[in-house]
């Protein structure tokens, strides 16, 4: 049985480039990805291994997270694309340590 990998933060540039080695990797068996909206013009080669899961990142504690060997946390924003100190420190901070 070969590993199972969950990645949160998979849309960003690091996100995706875990994903796309994670799903050429022989030694792995699935990949979730967990998204808070499927953004247009960002959509994930078909693969047989991946499987995404669209979660509300305000309500973490909520989540239904798969089952997994390994969790990638690749979250993170830019303060131009927050817009605000405090949305910058939202998804930066408080949705990865929360």
């Amino acid at each position: 049985m070969g590993m199972i990998a969950s990645v949160i933060g998979a849309t960003g540039l690091v996100g995706s480039a875990v994903v796309s080695q994670l799903c050429s990797d022989a030694d792995v068996e699935a990949v979730h990805v967990l998204v808070r909206r499927a953004p247009p013009g960002v959509e994930f080669s078909p693969n047989p291994k991946l499987t995404q899961h669209v979660i509300d990142f305000d309500r973490l504690a909520n989540v239904s997270w798969p089952t997994s060997n390994v969790l990638f946390c690749c979250l993170g924003t830019t303060i131009k694309t927050a817009d605000s100190k405090e949305a910058f420190r939202t998804v930066d901070f408080d949705y990865v340590v929360g």
